[in-house]
């Protein structure tokens, strides 16, 4: 879930100023410069489109890597031996994993396919 998502989901257009509920909107994809993936959303009533983040090709293995790191602290809870070699591991990949994601991007990155 989006940490920055008002409890209501409702938010309003920057562009068009009118309400819509931020947990309808479908979030899309797009290729960007420099081998990453651009997400956005954009308002249902005028379109105006939203970039929120970026991530790498890197990131996106690393991503996969920090769910099965997550999984594991999680089942190591209680366990004295085994739960800080796990939580190392996960706070190693989580801090690879935070290079490769980035904010908002500006449209000039967005590589147009002809």
């Amino acid at each position: 879930m989006m940490s920055f998502m008002p409890p209501s989901g409702k938010v309003f257009c920057d562009k068009c100023g009118l309400e819509f509920n931020l947990r309808k909107v479908k979030i899309e994809e797009e290729r960007l410069v420099r081998n990453r993936l651009g997400y956005f959303f954009q308002c249902p009533h005028c379109q105006a489109k939203y970039p929120f983040a970026s991530i790498t090709k890197r990131g996106q293995t690393l991503l996969q890597s920090l769910k099965v790191a997550r999984r594991d602290v999680k089942q190591a809870i209680g366990n004295r031996k085994r739960y800080p070699i796990v939580l190392s591991r996960y706070d190693k990949i989580l801090a690879k994993y935070q290079k490769e994601v980035g904010g908002a991007y500006p449209n000039e990155e967005v590589i147009v396919n002809d």
